[in-house]
């Protein structure tokens, strides 16, 4: 690999890393205190498919990176679970053909793999002086969590299907269609 293409890689990576944060900070619907609605894994499901899970995690820390920054909170199980997002895709997709069934696949592990380190993390955080009432909140926020996370999906799998039927086959870089990135079928 030249030194170009190494460049162009990182440039991509960086870029989809960058969207990822700024779609996670300003483009986010907060739904209560421990809910929010917002579609920033779908940069990083990209950087996994096309750069495999090492590189799509390390798109996920980047991403969680600039959210921690903004936010002024450390390193939490939150940043796994954004990694996650990457590990995923880059395994079930990198290297493969991209089909419907796939991106479903992707979406539904990763998003329930979410769910769960992202409740465990939030349980930690508010357990406190009276783990009783702690419990009962972590319920009630993981019904509407739970709500969220099925009503999200046939929106996250058809934008990932609109991405690369529509743009990924029309990218002009070369280095993005050597990875198996299109056909996209419905087998």
């Amino acid at each position: 690999m030249d030194n170009v293409s190494v460049v162009k890689r990182m440039t991509l990576l960086a870029m989809l890393a960058s969207i990822s944060s700024v779609i996670k900070i300003i483009f986010q619907a907060t739904t209560g205190p421990a809910a929010r609605l917002t579609f920033y894994e779908l940069p990083l499901i990209i950087a996994g498919s096309v750069f495999g899970p090492i590189y799509g995690m390390l798109a996920g820390f980047i991403s969680d990176i600039g959210y921690m920054t903004t936010y002024g909170y450390g390193f939490s199980l939150m940043t796994i679970s954004a990694m996650m997002w990457g590990a995923v895709s880059g395994v079930v997709l990198y290297k493969r053909t991209i089909t419907l069934k796939r991106i479903i696949i992707v979406v539904i592990i990763a998003s329930t793999l979410e769910f769960f380190i992202n409740g465990l993390q939030l349980f930690i955080w508010n357990s406190g002086a009276n783990p009783n009432l702690t419990f009962q909140m972590f319920m009630i926020s993981s019904t509407v969590r739970s709500v969220i996370l099925v009503a999200k999906w046939p929106l996250q799998i058809y934008l990932m299907h609109l991405i690369y039927t529509r743009v990924m086959d029309a990218s002009p870089l070369v280095f993005v269609k050597q990875k198996s990135v299109y056909p996209l079928s419905a087998d």
